[in-house]
């Protein structure tokens, strides 16, 4: 699978998560609005450094290389997981919130 592809159904599939999973949901809905933010950036961020650490510390291949052109293009991949998992909380999660959960 494309690296790219794999990063943006990540990136969307957290986002679903998020929004859905009854425990988590109810959770992160209880955040305010930066906190949200920095949450579902901290954990796309944790999934790539782990994807990195994977690429130099395994030996099975991760689609990155642990060098300074796999950092860089782990760097686009985690853009294009951040860009997804906003595309997909605006549009399968934000429209299913709550009155309450609105006004935050």
């Amino acid at each position: 699978m494309e690296g790219n592809l794999l990063a943006m159904l990540a990136g969307s599939v957290l986002s679903l998560l998020f929004g859905y999973v009854p425990g988590l949901r109810d959770w992160y809905e209880a955040q305010a609005g930066v906190k949200k933010a920095q949450v579902m950036a901290g954990v796309l961020l944790i999934a790539a450094v782990g994807v990195f650490l994977a690429a130099c510390y395994t030996p099975w291949p991760v689609g990155v290389t642990c060098d300074e052109a796999g950092f860089w293009q782990l760097a686009q991949l985690f853009i294009a997981a951040l860009v997804a998992n906003q595309a997909a909380y605006l549009i399968g999660v934000k429209p299913s919130r709550t009155a309450t959960e609105r006004t935050e």
